[in-house]
């Protein structure tokens, strides 16, 4: 992908984000909704044009360009298996790295959490020997790995966070009018199966893209999600009633 396409790619991503379409960005630069459509498929953007959506999004293009260097670095990481016993073993360990990871700052999670100094200093040095970040002078952090990170399977990690955040996930589902719900279940061939899995994959990288475009946004316009996706083969317990019933 050209530098041209990952700006135009990130540029979408913002309007998409936003709940906007191409004639919400036609009106705001007075030009017709089939120009803006031509614009993004002949990739024929001048600089100018590039500011004034930018303007219209509320966005810098430095944060644009950001995000496409974001989106071009690390797409995925997988950890040591001695890296993540080591987050699972500290609970501490494993939220200050998560929250490093997803674009905080050491000052910003000791005031949110007040965490002494001292301490953040040292979770930082454990992190920086862990090789998951660098550290840098005055508490400052490059992170080393991708924001999304597949756990493995089985892991330190899954073994001992995964059951815990199910069922505090599930547990408090209906709480909040933003929250959404939806369960079916039916009969699907297995080509159907596979066609649903990647379809959830696909929404899980939607998702993940969509907390990429909002990191540079300040903490008080942002509130912690989670996305819970599953399918599984699964027969409902009453079927086993009926049969027990011979009917």
């Amino acid at each position: 992908m050209t530098q041209t396409e990952e700006i135009l790619d990130a540029l979408k991503k913002q309007i998409r984000s936003r709940g906007l379409t191409y004639l919400d960005v036609a009106r705001a630069l007075d030009i017709s909704e089939a120009s803006v459509k031509r614009l993004f498929s002949e990739q024929s953007f001048s600089l100018k044009r590039i500011e004034a959506i930018c303007d219209f999004l509320g966005i810098a293009i430095f944060d644009l360009t950001k995000q496409t260097r974001l989106a071009e670095e690390a797409q995925t990481s997988v950890l040591s298996v001695d890296q993540e016993q080591a987050l699972a073993e500290n609970p501490l360990l494993f939220l200050y790295f998560y929250l490093l990871n997803n674009g905080w700052t050491a000052k910003r999670i000791e005031r949110k959490y007040q965490v002494e100094s001292t301490k953040s200093t040292q979770l930082l040095a454990k992190l920086d020997r862990l090789k998951l970040v660098e550290l840098l002078p005055r508490n400052k952090v490059r992170c080393l790995t991708a924001r999304y990170i597949a756990w493995r399977p089985n892991g330190p990690i899954r073994k001992r966070y995964e059951s815990q955040a199910i069922t505090e996930f599930v547990s408090n589902l209906f709480k909040s009018s933003d929250d959404h719900y939806s369960f079916q279940f039916g009969e699907l061939s297995t080509a159907s199966m596979a066609l649903l899995k990647r379809k959830l994959t696909k929404v899980e990288k939607e998702f993940n893209d969509l907390i990429d475009v909002d990191l540079h946004l300040p903490p008080e316009e942002k509130e912690s999600v989670g996305l819970f996706l599953a399918s599984r083969r699964w027969v409902f317990s009453v079927v086993e009633l009926l049969r027990a019933d011979g009917l």
